[in-house]
């Protein structure tokens, strides 16, 4: 039941172009039969769209026809200023709706398994609210799935979140951090490591105090918050210092005081190190056959040969990233120029020189400007 007004809500707004073409279809049949061509019917019907009568000075206004269309088309142009209006402000409809009504549940984050606790609060027939979605929907004033409006996330958490029965929250969290951690020297080696730490702490020596206290510290320091990504692993150079080796070392020290208790303890330590060794054999040789920026040097030898002796290629630079610039000057030969970041100045800019929008430079524009460059200060490239 609950499926079936969130699609009579969808198809709402197909209600206005039927309504539009039956106002049209009563008139044209009401022109027709006094007379007039397909053609003028059609065009005079346009006219019943209008508040004041102009569809024929009077001509016809006790037909049914001409009384029922006209009513229907006002009724079109409202509906369709209505809708309009709505899709211009829906993202501030839904916010208002979505404060002004207590939702039952409230899905929180951008994960995933948001997604699913979303979607089975509305298969319970609860009213939801999903903060974090990747775009806005709304199928019913229960059932809302917002993006992160502009502000500060903890506002708008409690704004909507403070009277709803259950709040489900699936944004990573800080603790996830250790967890990633283990994505770099496997999930074993990370409960090895921590194992390693317990027991060294249960047999500890004073020689323990200067490895484990700058490990721990670092460690700390780095693991509070969240900070490696699936799409950002290079935050892990904060870790390998100090906290893989020390991670590593504590794992070591556990499998040589399981090896050396004798007996079964000395096997399973022996299997423990053997499938760690193959564990990371396995990545190793998966970093092994990864090539950096496979294909770049085919594209920047395919960009390289769209340009002539006389051409000048001119980068923006806003950060002095030469991975392009370089090797096309360096190993192809084309003429290359970086310059600093173009933020023109609208008020400066020349009008014989504006594109238009007061920012960019028309043809004329940069024609001048690559005539203000003197080629003669170009160093000669390396090979040709």
């Amino acid at each position: 039941m609950r499926k079936r007004r969130g699609q009579l809500t969808l198809r709402a707004a197909w209600v206005i172009p039927l309504l539009a073409l039956l106002t049209l279809g009563l008139g044209t049949w009401g022109w027709i039969d006094r007379g007039q061509s397909f053609a003028d019917a059609l065009y005079r019907s346009a006219a019943m769209f209008s508040y004041n009568d102009v569809y024929g000075g009077g001509a016809g206004i006790a037909d049914w026809r001409f009384q029922v269309g006209r009513w229907i088309g006002l009724v079109v142009v409202f509906s369709a200023a209505l809708v309009a209006l709505a899709a211009l402000l829906q993202t501030q409809l839904a916010v208002a709706v979505a404060r002004g009504l207590r939702q039952e549940v409230v899905v929180i984050g951008a994960d995933r398994s948001a997604a699913v606790a979303f979607e089975a609060a509305r298969a319970s027939e609860r009213s939801v609210l999903w903060l974090g979605a990747p775009a806005l929907s709304v199928s019913t004033v229960r059932c809302i799935a917002l993006p992160w409006p502009p502000g500060e996330p903890a506002t708008t958490v409690l704004e909507h979140a403070t009277d709803a029965s259950h709040v489900v929250i699936c944004e990573p969290h800080d603790a996830q951090s250790l967890v990633r951690l283990g994505w770099f020297v496997s999930p074993l080696g990370l409960v090895l490591g921590i194992l390693g730490l317990l027991a060294a702490l249960r047999e500890w020596r004073p020689r323990y105090l200067f490895p484990v206290l700058l490990g721990l510290t670092v460690s700390v320091f780095y693991l509070y918050k969240l900070r490696v990504w699936n799409d950002y692993p290079f935050a892990l150079r904060r870790f390998v210092p100090v906290t893989l080796p020390l991670l590593v070392g504590l794992a070591a020290f556990l499998l040589a005081r399981l090896a050396g208790r004798g007996g079964l303890r000395r096997a399973a330590a022996a299997g423990l190190a053997l499938a760690l060794a193959a564990i990371y054999a396995k990545d190793t040789a998966r970093i092994a056959r990864y090539v950096d920026w496979r294909g770049a040097v085919r594209f920047v030898a395919d960009v390289a040969r769209r340009f002539g002796p006389e051409d000048v290629v001119v980068f923006e630079q806003p950060k002095s990233v030469h991975l392009l610039s370089l090797p096309l000057w360096a190993a192809h030969g084309v003429n290359v120029l970086e310059l600093a970041r173009f933020n023109p100045d609208p008020d400066r800019l020349r009008p014989e020189f504006d594109s238009g929008d007061h920012l960019h430079l028309n043809a004329a524009g940069y024609a001048a400007m690559a005539e203000a460059i003197d080629l003669s200060l170009l160093p000669d490239p390396p090979c040709r």
